[in-house]
């Protein structure tokens, strides 16, 4: 597992002019809890600066273990979307609100903290992944007549899905693809790959995904292949 420290901060829209207090700060920080509110007394005062900007300073500090993965979603965005998986470390619950997320000290997005009670765990998304590169390319674009009783025309399409971990280090990440869903009888959808056995289809949507760890900086290709076939007189070409 990785640790994001302080990952709970509550942050103000004003940055800390600061660095963070040390750890005997937090260690004498004291906290006093009931059944329904807590509060927390400071071991020094606090100077606060007079300004129109709402000012903001630490109260307690923690560090979480999380898993960390990114998301792709091909056909919309041509970077991955970094997401963690982690829990609530701190021995009081979570207020929801925003978060600042840094990652290797450098402030990267902010983030919606859902209200979490000691422990729960908690899925957040910290902004778009600039080290996981996709590319998408449509590598089959055909049309063909098929049928001499019930003439028919059949669709067939291909994409190539390119992933690349610009990350030091070996990176999970969950590549999104989706098949054309049919609601019409007359409309057949052939699923060609990937095989169904290898991937979960969500049958309402037709939403799949890939899920495995990239070494750095290596590249992985996946396929998509379908074929629709509908009546002839239809025009769907557009549309597909």
């Amino acid at each position: 597992s990785q640790q994001i420290g302080s990952f709970a901060e509550m942050a103000g829209d004003k940055p800390a002019q600061k660095p963070l207090a040390s750890r005997a700060y937090f260690d004498a920080t004291t906290v006093q809890t009931g059944m329904s509110s807590f509060s927390a007394t400071l071991p020094t005062r606090v100077t606060l600066d007079s300004a129109r900007e709402p000012s903001r300073f630490p109260i307690l500090t923690e560090d979480f273990d999380a898993r960390f993965w990114s998301e792709v979603v091909a056909a919309e965005q041509e970077k991955g979307f970094l997401k963690t998986e982690t829990s609530n470390a701190f021995d009081l619950p979570l207020i929801s609100g925003q978060a600042q997320v840094f990652i290797d000290g450098t402030l990267t997005s902010r983030v919606s903290v859902p209200y979490a009670l000691p422990g729960d765990e908690l899925e957040l998304s910290l902004g778009v992944d600039d080290f996981i590169i996709v590319k998408r390319k449509e590598i089959l674009r055909e049309t063909e007549d098929a049928g001499i009783i019930d003439k028919t025309t059949v669709l067939k399409r291909a994409y190539s899905v390119e992933v690349t971990n610009f990350h030091p280090m070996a990176h999970e990440v969950k590549v999104f693809e989706r098949f054309p869903i049919s609601r019409n009888e007359k409309i057949e959808v052939k699923r060609k790959l990937p095989n169904a056995s290898s991937v979960e289809i969500e049958e309402d949507t037709g939403v799949f995904f890939w899920k495995e760890s990239l070494n750095a900086k290596q590249t992985k290709d996946y396929k998509v292949e379908f074929e629709v076939v509908h009546p002839r007189e239809w025009n769907l070409d557009g549309q597909i």
